[in-house]
């Protein structure tokens, strides 16, 4: 699969954002076209695309199936809301400790350089977000959601689980102390409630020695209250 890893390339242009994927994908049109689309319309001659420019990108990515041979390291993107980036954050250190790479938005560093781009439109900076985030879904192999009370009316989860759905690469952490219904869809893989059943889940897979990253504080996810 593509070594396209979220702080890759993070000190060159965005043309040349996702280098890695051209030169470790040569052989795999799935990867490549992502790539291509990607420089066509970013590149030295157009570093400030227009919004048509960015939905014409988007479309296309999003024609791209998520397919990945299974060689290299599988790489989880963890899908979640903002007010649940913590849990989202323990996730991503328990697929590094078990040997899985990862895709998390808020440890993408062209995502946290975004409010700083005040040259773009508010319209171009939700569509390079999007952009981004397809990238990152097309160069995943599995993808975990992250549901709490707050998950309730999400857009993205339910596209980003059903964006990589394939057969028991798709999971979901519920809450174990949160009171609330899973949706329907989530019925179609694991549901895991802690740590220790999403290292199980993960350790089905072919796993890679973990990488070396200095980690934001985070917190352990939350273990089920004992009732009285």
């Amino acid at each position: 699969m593509a070594s396209y890893n979220l702080y890759d390339n993070d000190d060159l242009p965005l043309w040349d954002r996702f280098l890695s994927i051209s030169k470790a994908t040569e052989q795999n049109e799935t990867f490549k076209s992502s790539f291509d689309f990607w420089q066509k319309t970013f590149n030295s001659n157009n570093p400030l695309p227009s919004e048509d420019d960015m939905v014409n990108l988007l479309n296309n990515l999003r024609t791209i199936p998520v397919k990945s041979p299974k060689i290299g390291c599988p790489r989880l993107f963890v899908s979640h809301r903002q007010i649940d980036k913590d849990y989202a954050l323990s996730i991503a250190n328990i697929a590094n400790d078990t040997g899985f790479e990862f895709w998390l938005d808020v440890l993408d560093p062209t995502l946290l350089t975004l409010p700083t781009l005040t040259h773009l439109t508010p319209k171009q900076i939700v569509l390079l977000t999007a952009c981004i985030i397809e990238m990152g879904l097309i160069n995943s192999t599995h993808v975990i959601a992250v549901m709490t009370e707050d998950s309730k009316g999400s857009v993205w989860i339910p596209y980003e689980y059903g964006r990589v759905r394939k057969f028991d690469d798709t999971a979901c952490w519920s809450h174990p102390n949160h009171t609330f219904t899973l949706p329907d869809y989530m019925l179609l893989g694991p549901i895991t409630g802690s740590r220790l059943d999403i290292e199980e889940w993960l350790r089905r897979f072919h796993c890679c020695s973990p990488i070396t990253w200095v980690w934001p504080k985070t917190k352990s996810l939350p273990t089920r209250k004992s009732t009285p």
